[in-house]
């Protein structure tokens, strides 16, 4: 699970909401922890999901961009569906959105205090040296990083 989706599966949980996270198997325990029901993402994915909630899912966040908008689409409604990386968007007929004009502050600094309080985490996966900064681009496209990757002095 990348970065974003560890931040929305947290404060999704932590507001009560069952999630349901796409992970490659060997980061199944670090999407427990954030408090989702883990499923290996690849082929067949969205009957994983679909085997997990018969009943469908209310909305669906795709952060990983890399083909699984279809299924999500599968899911639920094009409206439910939230893209941050996918620009083959309009080629499915969902509406690009780029969020309300003034910022949601009081959402904000409610993140803020969770992340104060330790309820809400950011995993560091890697440090890499400032001259190494080629080498976290390749692990990031890599993928399969749970968490953050930083470059240091």
């Amino acid at each position: 699970m990348d970065p974003v989706g560890a931040l929305v599966t947290q404060l999704a949980a932590a507001s009560g909401v069952r999630v349901i996270g796409t992970a490659h198997p060997r980061n199944h325990s670090y999407v427990a922890q954030l408090r989702a029901e883990p499923v290996a993402y690849g082929a067949g994915w969205a009957d994983r999901v679909r085997a997990l909630a018969p009943d469908g899912v209310d909305a669906a966040l795709d952060a990983a961009g890399v083909g699984v908008l279809e299924g999500s689409l599968t899911l639920c409604a094009a409206e439910r569906v939230l893209l941050i990386a996918d620009m083959t968007f309009g080629q499915h007929g969902v509406q690009f959105s780029s969020g309300p004009d003034e910022p949601d502050v009081a959402a904000l600094q409610e993140t803020v205090q969770r992340v104060a309080a330790g309820e809400v985490t950011v995993q560091l996966a890697a440090d890499f040296p400032l001259v190494g900064a080629a080498a976290a681009h390749q692990a990031m496209l890599d993928g399969h990083v749970p968490g953050k990757l930083i470059l240091v002095p």
